[in-house]
């Protein structure tokens, strides 16, 4: 474990470079992959809505429980728990920057999107008659359901692009730093300079003014 200093003076707690190094990894692999689970669910979603085979349909909505316990959660609940993990130990904190805070609130809106409107069981039951025999769907349902995944999808490319370009913005300021830094930036610990006088150069000027009107003794 290292130390940093934030901009509030107080001193961060770090992962070793290597240990953050493999959270970061884990975090972009989990991201990248429910990504991709929730991009392969909208076109599976497409596809079950676009056919005229009430089998084809019924057999994708019975599919997609598969992805979404094989795939979708264990994936979202990674990329959650590692991204709250790197916020902790980095500068840039949960709720510093707004592109942090907005990262997390697009993750979880993603998670609570999966828990409350996807819903793929409900869907393979609507598709099948009660002698078992696979019937067509209301299409207002069927869209419905793409479109919640096609919100999905663009929330974590929204998280995605946030991710790369990092607006400085912040969100909450930690006020002024404590101590000098050095070229380091907020990363370095305050060096042996802390706590001699600084001289502004207007105070100069006006302490150079009063040493040539004084006489000199002797």
């Amino acid at each position: 474990m290292g130390r940093e200093f934030d901009s509030g003076g107080q001193v961060r707690a770090l992962l070793r470079p290597r240990t953050r190094k493999t959270v970061l990894v884990i975090h972009v692999v989990a991201s990248v992959a429910l990504l991709g689970e929730v991009w392969g669910l909208v076109l599976l979603n497409t596809a079950a809505t676009l056919t005229n085979d009430p089998g084809l349909a019924h057999a994708a909505y019975r599919l997609m429980p598969v992805m979404v316990f094989g795939g979708g959660i264990p994936f979202s609940l990674i990329a959650l728990t590692t991204g709250v993990v790197l916020g902790l130990v980095s500068q840039w904190g949960l709720f510093r920057y707004y592109w942090t805070a907005a990262k997390l609130v697009l993750l979880v809106a993603v998670i609570c999107a999966g828990m409350f409107l996807f819903d793929p069981e409900g869907m393979a039951a609507a598709t099948e008659s009660a002698s078992g025999v696979p019937v067509p769907a209301s299409d207002a349902r069927q869209w419905g359901q793409v479109a919640v995944l096609g919100t999905q999808v663009a929330m974590l490319m929204t998280a995605t692009v946030l991710s790369i370009f990092k607006p400085r913005a912040k969100l909450f300021d930690g006020g002024p730093r404590r101590g000098v830094q050095g070229a380091g930036g907020a990363g370095e610990e305050p060096g042996p300079a802390v706590g001699r006088a600084r001289i502004a150069p207007w105070q100069r000027s006006s302490a150079e003014d009063v040493r040539s009107t004084t006489p000199s003794g002797g």
